[in-house]
């Protein structure tokens, strides 16, 4: 009975920010290997290509999108097109979003332009697929799941990084208040927040890993190692299934415990990651 709850047999799950080998690629993953029709999403048309060709060889099914989740026109014609071609959306998982290189400054030295391009790529996207996808379950019937990734950030303060520690507090909050607006129609709506120090390519390529630097979570996490973008993939996958058919507006943290202490630390620990 407990497996069967898992699987997402003649279901369609549709990720946004599906590539890059890491979070989006490995839910992709999680959600065929349970049996789901994945549409996938993302602006690099090589990250789409590889997260089809990891999936296919899998024997799963993926169809993907080069897209910019930032692109309200866009995202209707990819909905659309899943609605036409499959005849529904049952799931939608939002992993885009994420800290890039050239957004950290200290609070007062951080201009307006970067502000609100933080807060356009980790929470207007996540309105406005969560938006279209909800509407058109609504309007059909069609009773179904939503994850939004948020991220400890959001739960924490994040030095030099207020713009990003903002929107991914108001995806936990969108997440609450969709759950209550949309859980009539049947739709639960749940957020994960990570964090940690996931070995991610993105963050393995540009982070300091030395032993002590704020990305050292071998050293600063209780499980001592640092998570691995499938064991975040996991928990999406739970969230999405039947076997959480009871939790809806809430957020899973999942980051080896670090938020069980100060996952902040001082401000030395982040001033590395400042411009110049």
């Amino acid at each position: 009975m407990y497996l069967e709850k898992l699987r997402l047999d003649d279901r369609v799950a549709l990720v946004i920010g599906c590539g890059g080998g890491g979070m989006g690629t490995q839910t992709s993953l999680a959600l065929a290997e349970a049996g789901a029709t994945v549409v996938g999403v993302d602006v690099s048309a090589d990250q789409v290509q590889d997260t089809q060709d990891r999936v296919t060889a899998a024997g799963g099914r993926f169809e993907g999108f080069t897209a910019d989740a930032e692109d309200l026109g866009a995202v209707r014609d990819i909905v659309q097109h899943a609605w036409d071609e499959f005849g529904a959306i049952h799931h939608l998982v939002n992993v885009v979003g994420g800290s890039r290189m050239g957004e950290w400054f200290r609070t007062e030295e951080l201009p307006e332009d970067v502000f609100d391009s933080v807060i356009r790529f980790n929470l207007r996207t996540h309105f406005l697929s969560c938006r279209e996808v909800a509407r058109r379950q609504i309007e059909s019937g069609v009773r179904g799941s939503i994850v939004n990734y948020g991220s400890i950030g959001g739960t924490h303060s994040l030095p030099y990084q207020i713009a990003y520690g903002a929107a991914k507090a108001a995806v936990m909050n969108m997440t609450r208040t969709m759950a209550v607006e949309w859980g009539p129609h049947g739709i639960r709506v749940n957020a994960l927040a990570p964090g940690g120090g996931i070995e991610t390519p993105r963050l393995m390529a540009r982070a300091d890993t030395s032993a002590g630097s704020v990305y050292d979570a071998a050293t600063w996490n209780p499980l001592g190692r640092k998570l691995k973008p499938e064991e975040v993939a996991s928990v999406a996958l739970f969230l999405i299934s039947d076997l959480a058919s009871m939790i809806t507006g809430q957020t899973i943290t999942v980051d080896a415990g670090v938020t069980s202490r100060m996952p902040s630390g001082g401000l030395e620990r982040w001033a590395p990651y400042l411009p110049g």
